[in-house]
């Protein structure tokens, strides 16, 4: 924009030197032309991001805004990769990936040792750094392979089971901001982002049923001979273990699931419900429904683009409420 003024101002002087009137008239005009060229030019700057004043303010956004959900970066064209779930036993995490190679049949090497920016690393929500002698690959049921991570013929069009298990994870740790993951000869790795973690005690806490926990404070104990509403019979289910089994109805009760098998529920394994449906809705990192009429109340809770599942029926019969049914995919 500079050139453009200062090769103008030099047309002027040169013109303006021959004296020529109505040459001096065309370039009033002229210059009244650029200046309103110019005008466009620096509201033109500042909409894409060329005005010096605001580029730093710009440039913050774009970071701040770069990733803020889940989502996976392959550097394989090739690689289709579908997330089944990431859950927590204790201080082990597991993650469960479907990996499906569309081009001709290969060996692929997942994991371990890396140079440059392929590595294999996770970096949980409070700032801890996992390398790959606490992050292990296991490929088609393989064992775990750690630092020296793992290989595997991957046909093409045959979905792959891939599992990465994360060693030493505090309980508190509720995501992995990011997850590394070694990829062959790559340039660079497999990155999933901002990874939630699910565990079975925050929805359910598996403990031996006792004679009652007692009353919570405030909650008027429930009548016999009333209609019981829902709200109040699962603050009551939820805080008096022996008032929540006397309600469950175990006769074909439902299935705690896996990627691979299931397990019939039973009054021996089944899991006390600890939290109530409203408190486990304000977390972010379930997506909730409840679908409640006056004899029936049916309550999922899922995560998006993973396996893990959650689905309650509650009947009312005579009056009261009971737990009829139980799904629980993980």
């Amino acid at each position: 924009m500079v050139k453009l003024r200062t090769l103008v101002m030099s047309l002027c002087l040169l013109i303006g030197s021959v004296g020529n009137i109505s040459a001096q008239g065309f370039l009033d005009k002229v210059l009244k032309g650029l200046e309103k060229t110019n005008e466009v030019l620096d509201e033109a700057d500042k909409l894409l991001g060329g005005d010096d004043n605001n580029s730093n303010s710009n440039q913050r956004s774009d970071r701040s805004s770069r990733v803020t959900g889940f989502k996976i970066v392959s550097p394989h064209p090739d690689l289709d990769i579908q997330f089944k779930r990431c859950a927590a036993s204790a201080s082990t995490v597991v993650i469960d990936l479907v990996m499906t190679w569309y081009g001709d049949d290969a060996q692929i090497r997942l994991g371990g040792k890396g140079s440059n920016k392929n590595i294999t690393m996770a970096y949980d929500d409070q700032g801890k750094q996992y390398d790959c002698y606490s992050l292990g690959v296991s490929i088609a049921g393989g064992n775990f392979e750690y630092s020296m991570g793992a290989t595997e013929l991957f046909p093409m069009e045959v979905p792959m089971k891939v599992r990465i298990q994360i060693e030493n994870v505090s309980e508190s740790v509720q995501v992995f901001k990011r997850i590394l993951i070694k990829a062959g000869h790559q340039n660079d790795p497999i990155t999933l982002y901002n990874v939630p973690i699910t565990r079975r005690t925050e929805v359910s806490q598996i403990v031996a049923p006792v004679e009652s926990d007692g009353e919570p404070t405030g909650l008027s104990p429930l009548s016999e001979n009333e209609d019981e509403a829902f709200t109040a019979f699962e603050e009551k289910f939820v805080a008096d273990s022996a008032f929540q089994i006397s309600r469950v109805i175990f006769n074909d009760l439902g299935v705690y699931a896996s990627e691979e098998d299931g397990i019939d529920i039973t009054k021996e394994n089944y899991s006390l419900h600890r939290t109530t449906f409203a408190d486990i809705a304000v977390d972010k990192r379930y997506e909730t429904k409840q679908q409640l009429d006056d004899n029936q109340c049916i309550q999922t809770i899922w995560i998006d683009g993973s396996s893990f599942l959650l689905e309650y029926t509650y009947t009312k019969i005579n009056g009261k409420w009971y737990l009829t049914k139980v799904f629980e995919r993980y």
